[in-house]
């Protein structure tokens, strides 16, 4: 698709469609993926990065974001690669990123400016939000069997 032409991007949206909302398994899988081709094909840590970034962006018709530059906006998520999945992997610490598999949350999470995770640590209350995401996943299964006549499981 790239090679034609073709908007790529790669995303993580609610739990209806995406197990983890993983952003850094998705970026892997992807990598992984173009692995099933022919070498000449294969992706790099950069692409994948790149087709979460300024793909996302060029795909939504965005120019306000995809991008660390002064005027445009970003939510940043930020990794310590001092622990023990990425040891020997320095040499390109953003191939270490994409192809390790994360056992630790994120270190650092700013979304709209706002510091939602701190040295790992959520600044908010993940239970209070827990239950209400449970709460509206719950009231949208409702209402999709009553709309649907399809019994869904947990009603």
């Amino acid at each position: 698709m790239i090679e034609a032409g073709i908007l790529v991007s790669l995303a993580v949206d609610g739990s209806a469609s995406n197990d983890s909302s993983n952003m850094l398994s998705e970026i892997r899988n992807a990598l992984l993926l173009s692995r099933l081709r022919d070498n000449e094909h294969w992706l790099t840590a950069r692409d994948v990065l790149w087709m979460a970034t300024r793909g996302g962006a060029q795909v939504l018709g965005r120019n306000d974001v995809g991008e660390l530059t002064v005027g445009k906006q970003a939510d940043l998520a930020m990794f310590s690669l001092d622990s023990l999945e990425y040891a020997g992997g320095m040499s390109d610490p953003l191939a270490s990123l994409v192809f390790t598999v994360r056992t630790s949350p994120v270190d650092y999470l700013i979304i709209n400016g706002k510091v939602q995770v701190r040295n790992g640590k959520l600044d908010f209350d993940e239970k209070k939000h827990i239950k209400e995401h449970n709460r509206v996943s719950a009231e949208m299964l409702k209402k999709a069997s009553q709309n649907s006549g399809i019994k869904f499981i947990g009603e």
